[in-house]
């Protein structure tokens, strides 16, 4: 019991907790510890961790082998050799280990089967079985106690990329985390371009809505209401909503008009203006995607 003990204590230890130096010094720490003690699981496991985190895969296999031949009941490993599999292209070997971990597991295991669940959806979508991922992600996110963003939208990009009669499913996903989370703004963008791919221009409006909750200005706000109603063809309406946020732009303070953003928003407005005007077709296709949202909150 004492020795399970101190495995489990071995493995959630922060990799930082062994060395205060770079991962080569740290491996060689390791290193020495094993030549003593060939025996000691716990340290195969965790060398195994700093060679897959240094890239050297086929090191870090070999040390997780040795630490699942030395513990067979350190189910744990698994995982490991899952991620170690998968980041060598062995996609195969990847998801039968992450399976043996997942089936290790109980059913009240939450922080384990959302990883376990999560890095099955990864290996997935390294397979290209973009519904099988959108799924793996999705019980991923049934066992997280405390998802982020980022852990919505790969289940929603799944399901997008699952074809076009899943795209229902990636917004429920999206409005769940929504649901979850609050009206964050890269949800909403990310639910609002799936509104538009799906011609549901109405429900894109009212998400723009919940946008000024969050902090965005409302030149940017006005700016996403006319591209969404150009997109609608309803460019009366969208050349209104353009000029209200050239309007909002001439209300700030100069400096910030003149900051790299406002200029650039400027230059989008005028250029989607200059588009639409005397024509009757729209200004372009939303240029949004769920991936480049990632990087805001």
């Amino acid at each position: 019991m004492i020795r399970h003990l101190s495995l489990v204590f071995l493995f959630i230890l922060p990799l930082s907790a062994w060395s205060h130096g770079d991962l080569h010094e740290q491996i060689d720490d390791v290193s020495k510890l094993l030549v003593d003690d060939k025996q000691k699981t716990g340290l195969y496991l965790k060398r195994g961790k700093l060679y897959l985190q240094d890239g050297n895969f086929h090191e870090a296999i070999h040390d997780f082998r040795k630490s699942l031949k030395l513990e067979p009941a350190l189910h744990v490993v698994h995982y490991h050799l899952g991620e170690a599999y998968l980041a060598s292209g062995r996609s195969d070997a990847a998801e039968q280990h992450t399976r043996l971990f997942i089936k290790s597991l109980g059913p009240e295991t939450y922080g384990g089967l959302s990883r376990g669940y999560g890095l099955l959806g990864k290996i997935y979508q390294k397979k290209n079985k973009h519904l099988e991922a959108a799924q793996a992600f999705e019980q991923s996110l049934q066992n997280n106690m405390q998802p982020g963003p980022i852990d919505y939208l790969q289940a929603a990009e799944a399901y997008v990329k699952s074809g076009q009669n899943y795209q229902h499913q990636a917004v429920d996903i999206l409005d769940k985390g929504i649901g979850r989370l609050g009206p964050i703004v890269t949800l909403q963008e990310a639910a609002i371009e799936l509104d538009l791919l799906s011609g549901s221009y109405d429900a894109a409006l009212a998400r723009v809505e919940t946008l000024r909750s969050q902090g965005i200005n409302e030149a940017n706000i006005y700016f996403k209401q006319a591209s969404i109603m150009s997109t609608a063809r309803r460019f009366e309406e969208a050349q209104t909503c353009y000029k209200k946020a050239l309007s909002e732009i001439e209300r700030l303070p100069l400096h910030k008009q003149q900051s790299r953003a406002m200029v650039k928003l400027r230059l989008s407005i005028e250029e989607s203006m200059s588009k639409q005007d005397g024509k009757n077709e729209p200004a372009g296709k939303s240029t949004m995607s769920l991936n480049n949202n990632r990087g805001h909150v």
